[in-house]
């Protein structure tokens, strides 16, 4: 998609009256992220300053110059805001300024939109499927800046009739790109825009590779998917994913001490397929939040991402006075994120210890460094390895497996859903067919 940027004097002005109306008037900037975005915003420092602001309420710190300051936002240009722009707390300022940013956002968006599928069409797309991706893109852009308090008779008349009347001609429809596990899908109702899934495990049950099947699978399905790795290189990203293609165990030849015909055959058979396939793989070792914001929105500029996958939460730095604090600012950047740029986030995250060692159930508690981590998810899932009874493993016996080169069951326990029932979906992980999942009752 063809970036389109024009930062005209109307929109500095804009975005620098909102800056200080944010510092005016305690009240603006709770009220002004309920409308605007950091990637509303286009003209520098306001840009940074607003960026600092969303911080700060994400972290409970007072707006105030000292707190927003830093960087190219300065103290100096800050108190030149505050003194030149006037009426700054006359009633109505903040939400006037407010809607002006927010609509002179969603116009650049229509306007990259539309360069967007300008290009799609003249490098020999179908210009029908070119047109309908066109028409939804636009109705999500029209659904982001949709009025917050409406009464129901009109939500009902503007899409609320059409939508239940759609989900009624279709009850199996799902909301996005599917996982791959038909049980998985019912719950969660696939992986739809603008929603953070959260799956958690213990060390080594396999949720890197649960997530990376996930990546193939979309990838399959020509679902555009962004894998970006906090651990991982993007070799051994690459390496695990062809082993699963493939469908044999690396472990298998490498004890053996030989790779046969039909294992060398099936390995670069696969390939060629993953080569064919629209993913991109980030390493974000050691680089925080910003970068990431950065490189997903390039990312989803380039290849149209739907699905982005973040393995994992913990891998990422954090700031701020304590670990907590800093996956707390971290996990709310990240749902702003998936609502900003219309993706489904699915990230990996670790459990505690006392849940790792199997003291107590499974739960939202589960979570290790931050309760943030199931606030700002809208569905929650743990993988928990079980025996046939669906107790729980002891990670001895999940190991003992493993070298044997038997399969595990693993239970997807969904303990937060916002879009439907939660319940537990069981899997089977095939360490034989490299590290597939398959539904418990198909393995």
């Amino acid at each position: 998609m063809v970036d389109v940027e024009y930062p005209i004097q109307a929109d500095r002005e804009a975005e620098e009256a909102l800056i200080a109306c944010c510092l005016a008037d305690d009240t603006a900037p709770a009220r002004v992220l309920a409308v605007v975005g950091p990637g509303d915003m286009v003209t520098d420092p306001a840009r940074q300053a607003f960026e600092r602001i969303a911080g700060c309420v994400a972290d409970g710190r007072p707006v105030a110059m000292n707190t927003v300051a830093g960087g190219d936002v300065t103290v100096r240009w800050l108190g030149d805001l505050m003194r030149n722009t006037a009426a700054l707390t006359a009633a109505g300022t903040v939400d006037y300024w407010a809607q002006f940013v927010a609509r002179a956002a969603a116009s650049r968006r229509v306007l990259q939109l539309a360069h967007g599928a300008m290009g799609a069409v003249l490098g020999g797309e179908d210009a029908g499927e070119v047109a309908a991706r066109l028409v939804e893109s636009l109705r999500e852009t029209s659904a982001r800046r949709a009025a917050r308090t409406r009464m129901l008779e009109e939500i009902v008349s503007d899409g609320g009739w059409e939508a239940m009347d759609r989900w009624m001609a279709d009850p199996r429809a799902l909301a996005g790109p599917a996982t791959g596990i038909h049980h998985l899908d019912v719950y969660l109702g696939g992986l739809g825009s603008g929603r953070v899934i959260t799956l958690g495990a213990d060390t080594g049950v396999g949720k890197s590779l649960f997530v990376q099947q996930l990546v193939r699978t979309c990838g399959e399905a020509l679902v555009p998917v962004h894998l970006v790795s906090t651990e991982m290189s993007e070799l051994e990203v690459l390496s695990r994913l062809a082993f699963q293609e493939a469908g044999w165990d690396k472990l298998t030849a490498t004890r053996r001490g030989h790779v046969r015909d039909s294992e060398r055959d099936s390995l670069l058979d696969g390939l060629d397929r993953l080569a064919r396939r629209p993913v991109a793989v980030t390493e974000l070792r050691g680089m925080g939040i910003d970068a990431l914001e950065a490189e997903v929105h390039r990312v989803r500029e380039t290849i149209g991402t739907r699905v982005l996958v973040l393995d994992l939460l913990n891998g990422l730095p954090t700031v701020g006075d304590n670990r907590a604090q800093g996956i707390a600012v971290n996990t709310n950047r990240i749902k702003q994120l998936a609502e900003r740029e219309q993706l489904c986030v699915v990230q990996t995250a670790h459990i505690n210890r006392d849940s790792a060692k199997g003291l107590g159930e499974l739960g939202l508690h589960s979570f290790r460094d931050s309760g943030a981590i199931e606030q700002d998810s809208d569905q929650v899932g743990i993988l928990v390895p079980v025996d046939s009874t669906g107790a729980r493993l002891p990670r001895q016996e999940v190991t003992a497996l493993v070298s044997g080169g038997q399969s595990v069951e693993v239970a997807v326990v969904i303990c937060k859903n916002r879009h439907g029932p939660e319940g537990i979906v069981r899997t089977r992980l095939s360490w034989a067919h490299g590290g597939r999942f398959y539904p418990v009752d198909a393995a």
